[in-house]
């Protein structure tokens, strides 16, 4: 049986209901990364607060839904987002992958982003997040239908490591771990 991107996303928001409709990100926010998806015109997206310009950033939120109303929301309260949503990113070859994960409701979300150096235009690539179940089942998959509005240095500098990466802390830093594809 396979339960719809959608549904698993909006079963985990009713565990953490925002306080108001809120738009993917708000004005006084900065989209720090942001893509259409292939989920009926959903959009997704992590949203922050710049305290100082291109150094520290506060309020940081995952967000999915249409244009107009986010349908799932993490964390719920925004001030915790920068010690549970968890940053990496490596480069493969001429690959550069950004990774943001995050548990909630059980399940762990990965947003990927993935990006091909050697291509025409430099850049192209995949991104989207995909929804695992406590086994590690994937249960949702939701692929950006667009190259993503994606800025990594101001992910690295809002987020946590994500020390689960395979690089550990290096997996965190300026320049990315590099292996050899």
């Amino acid at each position: 049986m396979t339960i719809s991107a959608s549904l698993i996303l909006l079963m985990v928001s009713v565990s953490a209901p925002p306080a108001q409709a809120q738009r993917i990100c708000e004005q006084g926010e900065t989209e720090l990364f942001i893509c259409q998806t292939d989920s009926h015109d959903k959009y997704l997206g992590i949203c922050a607060v710049e305290d100082e310009p291109g150094t520290t950033w506060r309020s940081v939120q995952y967000r999915f839904g249409d244009g107009n109303k986010a349908e799932f929301i993490y964390p719920a309260k925004a001030e915790d987002g920068a010690k549970k949503l968890f940053f990496s990113h490596v480069v493969r070859g001429t690959m550069y992958e950004v990774s943001i994960r995050f548990q909630s409701g059980g399940y762990t979300y990965r947003l990927e982003s993935y990006g091909d150096n050697a291509s025409d235009p430099p850049g192209n690539g995949v991104a989207g997040v995909t929804a695992t179940n406590a086994t590690g089942k994937t249960v949702a998959n939701i692929t950006c239908i667009e190259r993503p509005l994606m800025f990594p240095s101001y992910l690295r500098m809002a987020l946590a490591c994500d020390l689960e990466n395979p690089h550990g802390k290096a997996g965190c830093v300026e320049p990315p771990p590099h292996e050899k594809k």
